[in-house]
């Protein structure tokens, strides 16, 4: 009876052991596949400032290098108008800020060729403010 007793707590240990080897090994194939390790690494190794410089790029694909420029240089105390023309999502959103009023007479225009911009903006209407590589900030002649 004592030896039935402990043959059955073996087996329900090995059951046990079984599924909880199976999670785990369910857990650790999520978290590689998805790079959990090596995303981690990334966000404990480097700075907010220089990930979003990595990934936003200075003045394409996303131009967050340039906008924040632009903000850090000029001390702007209102929100700017952006344009990107390389086909990717305005990053407005990471400088807008609620309690700013947006500023319609100055502009951000992102990945513009020199030849749209000619066309487009260099004209009696906008003047250059500042110009690094495809990335403008213009203001609009009153």
């Amino acid at each position: 009876m004592q030896q039935l007793f402990i043959d059955l707590i073996k087996l329900r240990i090995k059951i046990m052991l079984k599924k909880n080897i199976i999670y785990f090994l369910i857990i650790l194939f999520t978290l590689v596949a998805h790079n959990t390790f090596l995303n981690s690494y990334i966000i404990l190794n480097n700075n907010y400032e220089s990930r979003m410089n990595k990934y936003g790029g200075f003045c394409e694909p996303e131009g967050y290098g340039f906008l924040e420029f632009v903000y850090k240089k000029y001390k702007l105390n209102f929100n700017l108008e952006v344009k990107n023309f390389k086909n990717m999502p305005s990053i407005t959103g990471y400088f807008y800020n609620v309690n700013r009023a947006m500023n319609e007479n100055y502009i951000v225009l992102i990945g513009i060729s020199e030849l749209e911009f000619n066309n487009s903006y260099n004209n009696k209407k906008y003047r250059i403010i500042e110009k690094k590589d495809n990335c403008y900030f213009v203001k609009k002649n009153v």
